[in-house]
């Protein structure tokens, strides 16, 4: 039986398929979305407080990161709010994993 795993951006192209991946091998799986709609629960990247109660609430043995802002022209269209996402999200998330989750890969 596989463990506990938290996948952020479940409602992507990529994170929907690690979504499905993981399941098919037995994990227990949460998905996120940034607002929950279509997921288990709510987890907005800009809000520690926000991805500190999706750990919490999963207890997460893993983590899949697939959320963020992937397209090109997006990025190039709003680069503030590309690195914003892309990078202070991935801080956040990694910060709130120091705290909240050490031992979670």
């Amino acid at each position: 039986m596989g463990g506990r795993v938290l996948v952020l951006g479940a409602s992507g192209f990529i994170g929907g398929h690690a979504v499905s991946c993981l399941r098919e091998q037995g994990h227990q799986v949460t998905g996120t979305s940034r607002d929950g709609e279509g997921q288990d629960l709510a987890c907005d990247l800009l809000d520690p407080e926000s991805i500190e109660a999706a750990v919490r609430a999963c207890e997460p043995e893993a983590v899949v990161m697939t959320a963020g802002i992937s397209s090109v022209k997006a990025c190039w269209q709003d680069p503030d709010a590309c690195f914003s996402i892309n990078v202070r999200g991935v801080y956040n998330l990694l910060e709130v994993l120091r705290k909240a989750g050490p031992d979670c890969h």
